[in-house]
């Protein structure tokens, strides 16, 4: 609504009267002046009861009241409306009331002493906060202060003008993240200003102050959440719990992560989606990659190709879940002893898997490894839940204790795998038939206390090794090639299978008499005829053979 400020009676003796402006010199009031109460000045009180412009002083030509905002210290030299300068603020308001105005808000030049631009004045009459017919003034203030960049200073102070109501908005320029501020020999990054004793963001930032002041040098500040140790390379967190979202930017190389020791374990995310180069997070010597580990809760990795190096994430046992699903090498270790990871993500982009990467994961339910073309000592042994590994159609060699006791798993594809190495798949749980039809050796207990084992086929293996089959207390049948040479000790010394030969069981050396079972009936089909005999554990001077049945 727009008002039109007019000259109307005066209140009270002294006060001003027929639209003029009285002087306050008579009546009950006080001399004639505004009030600055809290940085807010009030000019008359409407109470109309005797002269002038303060105390129960009358109105000033009718307008209620006159607020001034702000810190009443600028040495104000002049006001200018309406083409003339007012050198006093009483004439100043007397003018805006005989002149008038149909605006709501509108604003005036003022000037302070000292400065050669004027300042801008913001005059607001009858707005919401102040109903009737008064005026409210806004004087405008000024901030000053200089920008430290990481390597200057600007030369010349700026200045912001700000009006006490709306506070002081700064744009505070961007800082680049490869900025590094040093403390205590770890860079952070200059990721806020400091404007005073505030911390803000780059971009706009409201400022609290009160009149015209100096802020002096506003300055980068780190954030300290996290920050790199060049001696050694180490991503050093300090914040301890919720997400860490980790910028390498600037070539910062991270060869090792130290987590606090303060805060509660599982309580810290770890963001390096945007790092390059995981690989390079590894063990030195007896240093772990991780110090305190178990403080770790989860960890996001790259959504582009990465690969985990070597024990790079050992011992993190607070880590229930991780996204492999572009990561294409697993390092020697680095899920070592996560004793609480579950899911591991689509992993059928990897394509290695080295020794130890999932040992002791006693929680992990399934991992891919359909693209390794061959699985590493220790891979998976001791994973108890580890029920689904994918399609091993591809892998060639299992290394020693790869699934060992993953009693869980009950079936994989080894239909190209030619060797499988010591306890490979020591109690775990396979059942039915194992097919080895590629297999060339099978080493020590390599399938040793596997229960649920019915049958095995072994067509081209030439050697078995000692306890490979010790304990398949349920196995019915094997089947051996032709190419069978040795088989070790112990190999199926328990077991209640009929073997099927497909050369002279003569041929064949055997290392101990407790290969077999006493008793132990093996078949030999030469293609013309079938001969049956049974294993005698004293036949051959105690060294143990085979006696027609």
């Amino acid at each position: 609504m727009a008002v039109t400020l007019a000259a109307r009676g005066g209140g009270g003796g002294g006060g001003f009267s027929s639209g003029s402006l009285g002087d306050g010199t008579s009546g009950n009031g006080s001399k004639n002046k505004f009030h600055h109460d809290a940085e807010v000045g009030k000019w008359g009180s409407g109470n109309a009861t005797g002269g002038g412009f303060g105390g129960n002083g009358g109105t000033l030509g009718g307008v209620s009241d006159i607020y001034i905002n702000g810190n009443p210290s600028l040495d104000v030299t002049g006001y200018t409306f309406n083409g003339t300068t007012y050198s006093d603020l009483k004439d100043f308001a007397k003018a805006i009331f005989e002149i008038g105005t149909t605006e709501d808000v509108f604003y005036v030049n003022f000037n302070v002493n000292g400065e050669s631009a004027p300042r801008t004045a913001r005059i607001r009459a009858n707005g919401a906060a102040n109903p009737g017919d008064d005026l409210t003034i806004d004087y405008q203030y000024k901030a000053t202060y200089t920008i430290q960049t990481a390597t200057a200073t600007s030369a010349t102070p700026q200045e912001a003008f700000y009006y006490k109501r709306d506070d002081l908005a700064l744009d505070l320029p961007a800082l680049s993240d490869s900025d590094y501020v040093n403390e205590g020999g770890i860079d952070y990054h200059e990721n806020k200003w400091k404007v005073g004793n505030n911390v803000c963001p780059p971009g706009r930032t409201n400022v609290y102050i009160s009149g015209d002041a100096s802020l002096g040098n506003i300055t980068p500040t780190p954030d300290t959440s996290y920050g790199f140790r060049s001696s050694d390379n180490a991503l050093v967190v300090n914040q301890t719990s919720g997400t860490v979202s980790v910028n390498t930017a600037g070539g910062k190389t991270v060869s090792k992560i130290e987590l606090p020791a303060s805060d509660a374990n599982g309580s810290i995310t770890l963001n390096l989606s945007s790092i390059a180069g995981l690989n390079n997070i590894q063990t030195t010597g007896s240093t772990p990659a991780v110090t305190n580990g178990e403080k770790l809760r989860a960890v996001t990795f790259p959504n582009t190709s990465f690969t985990l190096g070597r024990n790079s994430f050992r011992n993190c046992t607070n880590i229930t879940s991780v996204d492999l699903s572009n990561c294409t090498s697993v390092g020697n270790g680095a899920l070592t002893g996560c004793s609480n990871l579950i899911s591991v993500g689509d992993m059928s982009r990897c394509m290695s898997v080295e020794p130890y990467a999932f040992e002791k994961c006693y929680e992990l339910v399934a991992i891919d490894l359909s693209n390794c073309t061959s699985i590493g000592n220790f891979t998976c042994n001791y994973c108890y839940k580890l029920s689904s590994v994918g399609d091993l159609s591809n892998c060639t060699s299992i290394g020693r204790y790869a699934f060992c006791r993953c009693s869980s798993l009950t079936s994989v594809n080894l239909s190209s795998c030619t060797t499988i190495g010591v306890a490979a798949f020591r109690s775990s749980g396979l059942n039915g038939t194992i097919n080895l039809p590629n297999c060339i050796s099978l080493d020590t207990h390599s399938f040793v206390d596997c229960i649920g084992i019915t049958s095995a086929n072994l067509p081209n293996c030439t050697t078995i090794g000692d306890f490979a089959f010790n304990g398949c207390t349920n196995l019915t049948s094997v089947t051996f090639g032709s190419n069978i040479t040795t088989i070790g000790q112990g190999a199926f010394d328990d077991s209640d299978a009929t073997f099927y030969f497909f050369s002279s069981p003569h041929n064949v050396t055997y290392d101990n008499p407790n290969v077999f079972k006493q008793g132990a009936t093996a078949i030999w089909d030469d293609g013309m005829q079938q001969y049956i005999y049974k294993w005698n554990r004293s036949a051959n001077s105690g060294n143990g053979g085979w006696d027609p049945f």
